[in-house]
């Protein structure tokens, strides 16, 4: 392999992400193929790690015709170490850094923010908006019951809306305007908690599921604004028998996907909530009673108040 290694800061840095090139190389297959290559991308182009945490980068390589290829690329990183493989695991210091893919004449970045721990939940909420599924409106329903130390409110027609329906509604437009419109109604709301509800029988790769949580938190993002932070969490676990539209690696799937999320700096780690009793559970052993309502309710308000 030839070619000059991009110098890793400036590169990633001063050019802001450069998370793609586009250029040309070549490559012999052993039939004797040649493959040129002609555009490299890094990805995730952000990750925001705690020092000592590590993310793995993958570097995908395509021809003329926009196909993927297999690719051998060179690593290179500051602000902490980086292995063949494209795992970057973070130094002790902070501050921001890049991470670089190379092969002759194609290169690619990414940039890695290295911050302190997770800062503490706020305790100037003044509003709290919900987004998620029929668990979250079941936890909204307690609210109602008991007088909570700041304002709330959220979508209740959102019904089961898990992951994968509200990336498909980015297209559709049922669930995303009445978020909208929710904030747009609530002008003081300080900050949205966001609960990741996953089926596990959704016909997704863990790979899948990464990429939509990317792009439906990437909206939510946008949508909320600058001025409004968002929690993420992943939808609780059950004690025993698993609830059969979740199926057993649903809330699972789902806190990884929120520790996906937040690793990207596109949302801070909400409250993890206890896994659901069985007496907490209504007939269907899938959504929570009033009991179980009233306790996971609780561990909200703790987590913003405490």
């Amino acid at each position: 392999m030839s070619g000059q290694v991009p110098p890793v800061a400036g590169f990633a840095l001063r050019l802001g992400v450069i998370a793609s090139s586009f250029a040309a190389a070549c490559t012999d297959t052993p039939s004797g193929t040649t493959i040129e290559f002609v555009t490299m991308e890094v990805s995730p182009e952000v990750a925001v790690l705690r020092p000592g945490q590590s993310q793995a980068f993958e570097a995908v390589v395509r021809d003329r015709q926009g196909r993927v290829v297999e690719a051998t690329v060179e690593w290179q990183a500051d602000g902490g170490t980086i292995d063949d493989q494209g795992v970057y695991t973070a130094g002790p210091v902070v501050g921001d850094y890049g991470v670089v893919a190379w092969r002759e004449n194609l290169s690619a970045a990414a940039v890695v923010t290295i911050a302190e721990s997770e800062p503490p939940p706020p305790t100037d909420v003044v509003m709290l908006g919900a987004w998620g599924c029929s668990q979250v409106t079941h936890e909204w329903n307690a609210f109602t019951r008991h007088a909570a130390p700041f304002s709330v409110w959220m979508g209740f027609n959102w019904g089961g809306a898990d992951l994968k329906d509200w990336h498909e509604d980015l297209a559709i437009g049922r669930h995303w305007p009445e978020f909208s419109r929710l904030l747009s109604e609530n002008p003081v709301t300080s900050d949205v908690y966001a609960e990741i509800c996953v089926r596990d029988d959704d016909g997704l790769e863990e790979a899948e599921h990464r990429e939509i949580a990317d792009a439906v938190f990437r909206e939510m993002r946008q949508r909320a604004g600058p001025g409004v932070r968002i929690w993420v969490t992943g939808m609780a676990d059950w004690q025993e028998e698993s609830c059969s539209t979740a199926g057993p690696e649903g809330a699972e799937i789902a806190a990884r996907m929120a520790d996906h999320v937040a690793s990207l700096g596109l949302a801070s780690r909400g409250p993890t909530l206890t896994p659901w009793k069985p007496d907490e559970l209504e007939s269907d052993r899938c959504h929570p009673n009033d009991q179980g309502e009233d306790r996971a309710a609780l561990e909200i308000v703790d987590f913003f108040t405490d």
